[in-house]
């Protein structure tokens, strides 16, 4: 199933549009967790005749100027976005964002703002403009939180540390996995600007080098072990890992989560 009808298929329809130079830009669905929401757009040109030119494809196009929403949270917020062309040739191609805050997103008012389509031009080494137009409007993101929670309290040993799995938030758009280690991590004394190989090391045996695998229902296994991680030392080092998936993954088609060879299942939870 194409990740726009996954979103649209169990995420809240939001409807919300504006239109410009016989183009409209609607926000069509968003879905997500506490923290990370992915939304849908579709880009579409009002008479029906193809959007983009022929031979441009979907992952060349970027946004001029604005590309997406933005949300009233109290902390800042970051993310990324990518085209998706369902049916080239069509009137309409699809803009997927994902956000991620370290404060709850559902409930935030979203203003959305793009200015101009334009496609990379690999020998120009710049951007053109393929459509011109300004679009901006402003909708809830307003949203259940898909998550489910698992572990709490396992233990596993590796490169003489013992880690605890305190919680993994697992959802159709990311994961997050809370653990604890026995140890307060040391750094170096190593001048500001240059790492010292040793913390190079230490960031490896806290974070790194904690695997976290996913396995779908049809035995696709994504390792997750490269995401997003941050650590606090204390007289023990409280860790989490975790990001926003490359693609919408409902949960119903996720067997296992797997962290440091712990198996926690995840279909029927």
């Amino acid at each position: 199933m194409a990740q726009t009808a996954v979103i649209d298929k169990i995420g809240r329809p939001i409807g919300a549009s504006d239109t410009d130079n016989g183009v409209t830009i609607t926000a069509d669905a968003i879905m997500g967790d506490r923290y990370n929401a992915v939304i849908v757009y579709t880009i579409s040109r009002d008479d029906g005749t193809a959007l983009l030119p022929e031979g441009v494809e979907a992952n060349a196009l970027l946004v001029g100027g604005f590309g997406g929403a933005s949300l009233d949270v109290m902390s800042g917020s970051h993310g990324s976005s990518h085209f998706v062309d369902e049916t080239p040739g069509d009137n309409a191609i699809q803009l997927v964002q994902s956000i991620s805050a370290d404060y709850p997103l559902s409930g935030c008012t979203a203003t959305a703002e793009f200015q101009d389509l334009c496609r990379w031009d690999e020998t120009a080494e710049k951007p053109v403009t393929l459509v011109e137009g300004h679009w901006k409007f402003c909708f809830d993101a307003v949203y259940e939180d898909a998550s489910v929670t698992l572990g709490g309290g396992e233990t596993f040993t590796q490169d003489g540390l013992t880690f605890t799995v305190d919680q993994i938030t697992l959802s159709p758009v990311a994961i997050k996995v809370d653990y604890t280690v026995d140890s307060e991590v040391k750094w170096s004394d190593a001048s500001s600007g240059r790492e010292d190989p040793s913390d190079s090391l230490q960031t490896q045996r806290y974070l790194g080098n904690v695997a976290i695998v996913l396995t779908k229902t049809d035995g696709t296994e994504v390792t997750l072990s490269g995401c997003g991680s941050s650590l606090k030392p204390e007289s023990v080092t409280v860790c989490d890992k975790g990001g926003v998936f490359d693609m919408i993954l409902p949960l119903e088609e996720i067997e296992s989560v797997s962290v440091g060879g712990i198996v926690y299942e995840v279909t029927g939870s």
